[in-house]
């Protein structure tokens, strides 16, 4: 009864219908998606105009025709007719949309939705649905998907590092103040996994320690000393300050190393070594 109401309507009122814009706040639209080419249906549900929903239709079945995003089932009426459009069924409370969204679905033969309209408010709304859905489909294409965003890294290696650099530009104290409270909250496990991966890469952080010395020795060095006279009263401090070394003997700081080498100092290492 309804396709052969619907066939009866004429291109004009069609697009009269698709242009539609006055919106009560409290009402959502139940559509049908409807092409004189094909005797495909989708219906849908909108808190939107029909002319409104019809180009984000069109949008998104353009970006699914690019490999972009994810397949609705009004695409298979698209793809027989681009200039498929809109028909207000009829309009109810948002609380009622998705019983009557499924009353329309249930009623109407030969739809083409890929799943069964009411299904948002079962799942806790359209986000949680999204969400779901999206965690599930990332799940089954993992290899594509890591696929597809090492091919875009690549050949958009330069840009990506722009958009970087510029937000970290234009954001730099906020990053800061993130990655501060970062580290203190995990401060524990943070250092845990530095020691994991020491421990694990020991030989590697060598070699590549000593590469960078090598590479780098003359701008090392001037570090170094800069540093040295920056803070050469504090080293000096330092360097006085008197401890007492194991052998019993009391010295400097600075002369740890030397003393180290002296007969008494080995001498009392012997005896221990011999006890």
């Amino acid at each position: 009864m309804l396709l052969g109401l619907v066939n009866k309507i004429n291109k004009r009122t069609l697009t009269n219908m698709t242009d539609m814009t006055e919106m009560n706040e409290y009402e959502c639209i139940i559509y049908m998606m409807y092409s004189e080419k094909t005797h495909l249906r989708y219906i849908g549900a909108t808190e939107q105009t029909l002319k409104v929903r019809l180009t984000l239709h069109r949008s998104m079945f353009k970006r699914w025709k690019e490999g972009k995003g994810r397949d609705y089932g009004s695409f298979r009426i698209l793809e027989i007719d681009p200039e498929a459009v809109l028909i207000e069924l009829e309009r109810c409370s948002k609380d009622l949309k998705p019983f009557r969204e499924h009353y329309w679905w249930d009623t109407t033969s030969d739809t083409t939705n890929i799943c069964e309209p009411g299904v948002f408010a079962a799942a806790g709304g359209r986000a949680a649905y999204e969400k779901e859905y999206s965690k599930k489909y990332h799940a089954e294409n993992k290899e594509l998907i890591n696929a597809q965003q090492a091919k875009y890294r690549a050949e958009n290696r330069d840009s990506i590092r722009a958009q970087h650099a510029k937000y970290r530009a234009e954001n730099k104290e906020l990053i800061n103040a993130q990655q501060a409270k970062y580290r203190a909250e995990n401060r524990d496990s943070i250092r845990a996994q530095y020691a994991k991966y020491r421990a694990e890469n020991k030989e590697l952080i060598n070699a590549q320690q000593a590469k960078y010395r090598a590479e780098n020795r003359d701008s090392i060095r001037a570090q170094h000393a800069k540093y040295r006279l920056d803070n050469r009263e504090i080293l000096n401090t330092k360097a006085r300050t008197k401890i007492t070394c194991e052998c019993g003997s009391k010295l400097s700081k600075r002369s740890v190393a030397r003393h180290r080498r002296t007969k008494k100092h080995l001498a009392y290492l012997s005896n221990n070594n011999t006890q």
